[in-house]
């Protein structure tokens, strides 16, 4: 399990007393925590005042199995996963600005070290997996920059701007027909303020593969 620096836990000791306090208020209430599911609890509160938010949620859902009566242990969990959260989003920011300054001096390598970093931090922004697509294609990696994209979209909700990126891998690879059904699929999902960018790239595309008509069929709708 991951442990957190409390450097990056800008929650701080401050809210692990909080939750003390509050918990102290509603023991009051509630039959006295007794034997393992005591101690077992007493780790998660310790766990959480020392920023081990992943053991201290896994310890609070142990006390829970023990004791479901005890509505503080709920709390706490709460609290640990929400903390948690917090702190890998922290760190995912930090990976993905670290990236974008590495990628800055020209140090690609670092670079896509710290886009991978910020994805596997916060999965589930598609920023962070764009971010990782363009750094593997600046750092000449694109047999893994087309399978980063092909990762990011969805069968269900594709994300133009991923097969945006992955025609533009394909095309400079030389598969020019799974480009050009990239550059399709984007354009015909995308909305009214990335569509033009989306037909320019695809034209470009077509010409450097000695298709002026497609080229001109992707043109024709800027015209006027």
């Amino acid at each position: 399990m991951r442990k957190y620096p409390v450097s990056l836990n800008f929650l701080g000791s401050s809210l692990a007393a909080v939750t003390l306090l509050a918990a102290a208020g509603a023991a009051a209430a509630e039959r006295p925590l007794n034997g393992q599911a005591y101690r077992i609890a007493d780790e998660a509160y310790k766990a959480f005042a020392q920023g081990e938010y992943d053991i201290a949620a896994a310890k609070a859902r142990e006390a829970i199995r023990l004791r479901p009566d005890v509505a503080r242990l709920r709390e706490l969990l709460e609290k640990a996963e929400l903390a948690r959260r917090t702190v890998q989003a922290q760190l995912a920011f930090n990976a993905s600005a670290a990236s974008y300054q590495a990628l800055e001096r020209r140090d690609f390598a670092q670079a896509v070290e710290q886009a991978r970093k910020a994805v596997d931090y916060l999965p589930a922004l598609p920023a962070f997996h764009i971010a990782l697509i363009n750094a593997l294609v600046a750092d000449g990696k694109l047999e893994q920059a087309e399978q980063a994209a092909s990762d990011t979209i969805k069968p269900e909700t594709p994300s133009s701007e991923a097969l945006l990126l992955r025609g533009a891998i394909r095309q400079q690879r030389g598969a020019v027909e799974p480009a050009q059904a990239d550059f399709d699929q984007a354009l015909s999902g995308a909305g009214p303020a990335t569509r033009r960018g989306i037909r320019l790239v695809a034209a470009d595309a077509a010409l450097a593969n000695g298709d002026p008509q497609r080229a001109l069929r992707l043109l024709e709708p800027l015209q006027g």
